[in-house]
């Protein structure tokens, strides 16, 4: 939450859920930080 609001980004929380939270943790979240060059 803290990176979102440092990057002025925010999580399409209702989206992602469908996929669950596992998903989004172990894969949406590092593929999205890597592609705006963060890790």
């Amino acid at each position: 939450i803290e990176l979102m609001l440092k990057i002025n980004k925010k999580a399409e929380q209702q989206s992602l859920a469908k996929y669950g939270l596992n998903y989004v943790t172990d894969k949406y979240l590092p593929d999205k930080l890597q592609e705006l060059g963060i890790i």
